[in-house]
């Protein structure tokens, strides 16, 4: 198991998410953003994965933040 930062990315705003998948799951997180990046641009969404470890502060930060469920 491994950590990892997950990110969709507009045309001007990103989410990011921290989860933690075996490395069969973070293959097929790549394999699903290979097939919809090659579809995005522009204002399409894309899709990212990456170690956690190599995330920037700000990142964890946005990744990790309390979700207001208001």
């Amino acid at each position: 198991m491994n950590e990892y930062l997950i990110a969709t990315s507009g045309c001007d705003d990103t989410t990011r998410a921290f989860v933690i998948l075996t490395d069969a799951e973070a293959e097929t997180v790549k394999t699903i953003a290979s097939a919809i990046n090659v579809r995005a641009g522009g204002c399409k969404p894309s899709l990212s994965i990456s170690l956690w470890a190599d995330a920037s502060a700000y990142e964890r930060e946005e990744a990790t933040e309390p979700i207001d469920e208001d």
